[in-house]
């Protein structure tokens, strides 16, 4: 089941990798506009937002660029630094698979624990409750 839940998950990034590519090119071109703009002219006035978003807009639409953007953003998941929570929902989603052996494991094995892991063997045990 974790295998399962890790190969969905990867077989996820990988469908949308050609996506995220073709989203990140135009990302890269668009940022690329201004940072080779140079800061001034030669008259020594800085150049203006306006002028930086022309120089984007001619490289790439304003519009495609807030596609990809989009892209990007549902490709890339907002964990805040969790790795593994697509792998955690995949596995949530795969509990339906085990559901059904989960009285039988319980009653089968003999779980125990030292003190500190009381609770969580008493837990462990509840747990065909819950499917009830």
């Amino acid at each position: 089941m974790l295998a399962k839940a890790e190969r969905m998950g990867n077989d996820a990034k990988l469908k949308a990798l050609p996506q995220l590519r073709k989203a990140a090119k135009k990302v890269a071109a668009a940022v690329d506009a201004p940072m080779t703009t140079p800061r001034a002219t030669e008259a020594g006035e800085m150049v203006s937002v306006v002028d930086a978003w022309s120089a984007i807009e001619q490289v790439v639409p304003r519009e495609q660029l807030a596609e990809a953007l989009a892209s990007i953003a549902a490709v890339v998941p907002d964990t805040d630094g969790d790795d593994d929570a697509e792998w955690r929902a995949e596995l949530v989603a795969r509990y339906g698979t085990v559901r059904g052996f989960i009285p039988l494991l319980v009653e089968v094995i003999d779980f125990g624990a030292v003190e500190a892991g009381a609770l969580v063997v008493k837990a462990l045990k509840g747990l065909p409750d819950l499917g009830r």
